[in-house]
């Protein structure tokens, strides 16, 4: 989890010729601006370990998403459960991706899901339960408009095994290394 030592806001305006890359968009297709506001936060919590360490700062891109698309391997932010704090996890599935539940193993477009480590995501019978209701739910594909985030533990943590899908517009930023 993240918890904010020091924000400060920059209005970081990015070039249309940025801000269509990646996209097939002409620049000149793109007539606004990218406001993005950078925070310092600095890690609580164990389940990014390796990728964002506890007690290291991060910075906090609120807005990135506004004018880039969500990749898998990203790490974003999101408010879970009323929290003031926002949680930080990876994107292990996109929309149209599929995914299921074999054993004790999540699978996402038939290859088994593993932390940044290699290590396999193992659930529980809790977990299976509830990414296999919206498996059923979603006919094994991750919908439109929403995301499948994990933590880099392999046993689980507060993430897509424990709340399902994660909307887009939940998604308040991207979170990178300092």
């Amino acid at each position: 989890m993240l918890s904010m030592i020091h924000a400060f806001a920059l209005m970081a305006f990015m070039p249309a010729s940025i801000r269509a890359a990646g996209f097939g968009v002409p620049a000149e297709a793109l007539a606004y601006e990218c406001p993005i506001r950078r925070e310092d936060l600095i890690v609580r919590g164990a389940s990014l370990n390796r990728l964002l360490d506890s007690g290291k700062y991060v910075a906090l891109l609120r807005g990135w998403y506004k004018c880039h698309i969500v990749k898998k391997g990203d790490i974003v932010a999101f408010r879970y459960s009323g929290s003031e704090n926002p949680v930080a996890k990876v994107v292990r599935g996109l929309p149209g991706d599929k995914f299921r539940i074999r054993g004790r193993t999540l699978r996402i477009n038939g290859k088994i899901a593993r932390n940044s480590q290699g290590k396999a995501y193992l659930l529980d019978a809790r977990r299976r339960r509830i990414l296999g209701l919206y498996a059923r739910t979603n006919r094994g594909t991750v919908p439109r408009g929403a995301y499948l985030v994990l933590g880099e533990m392999p046993r689980g943590s507060v993430d897509s095994t424990e709340f399902g899908f994660l909307p887009e517009g939940e998604i308040i930023g991207k979170v990178v290394k300092k």
